[in-house]
């Protein structure tokens, strides 16, 4: 395990691209998986010593992750949400407002963040960080 590599799960897509962009910038090793290489998953997080994951919903990945964290010992987990999960209105939204997500992709994520909780309630050495725009 590399304790300056951080696995970033769909760091080819639009979120990944800029947030892959400015940890390079911060001067960290980044490795990126996006399913469309020969490397696998285990192979990729075996590597890393944080996940991020950005990628599309994708329950079981998740859960694959979450299983090969623990097998290899990694306690740092990022994971992206999305302002969809609530209802429509002006101004930020705080994690105690209402949920409503209307669309399959936010119910996608929804489902996503609620398995995300499991994983961080029962494995409490688990630091589970949300990534927002400072």
């Amino acid at each position: 395990m590399n304790n300056d590599n951080i696995l970033v799960i769909g760091g080819s897509g639009f979120i990944g691209e800029y947030f892959v962009s400015e940890l390079i910038r911060c001067g960290k090793k980044v490795s990126i998986f996006n399913g469309h290489s020969s490397e696998t998953i285990d192979m990729a997080i075996s590597k890393v010593s944080v996940v991020a994951f950005l990628a599309q919903p994708n329950q079981s990945l998740l859960q694959e992750t979450f299983m090969l964290m623990l097998k290899e010992k990694i306690h740092t987990f990022l994971y992206s949400s999305t302002v969809l999960l609530y209802k429509e209105g002006e101004g930020l939204r705080k994690e105690s407002d209402e949920l409503f997500p209307v669309t399959e992709y936010a119910k996608n994520k929804y489902e996503e963040e609620k398995l995300v909780i499991d994983f961080k309630n029962n494995n409490p050495q688990i630091n589970l960080c949300q990534i927002t725009k400072s």
